[in-house]
């Protein structure tokens, strides 16, 4: 589940999609409550560019 919802960031946030957007999608699909810090800190951690 985890390189799931890693998947799901990474393919968004490449298309520029709001964090905010982003935690309320994976919160929908996946129902697993995600913070803005917590996406910050998952896209540090597989190196994708700010």
């Amino acid at each position: 589940m985890n390189c799931i919802i890693n998947d799901t960031i990474a393919r968004y946030w490449k298309k520029g999609i709001n964090p905010d957007v982003l935690a309320r999608y994976i919160a929908i699909k996946h129902r697993i409550s995600v913070d803005k810090s917590t996406i910050f800190r998952r896209i540090e951690a597989m190196n994708l560019n700010f």
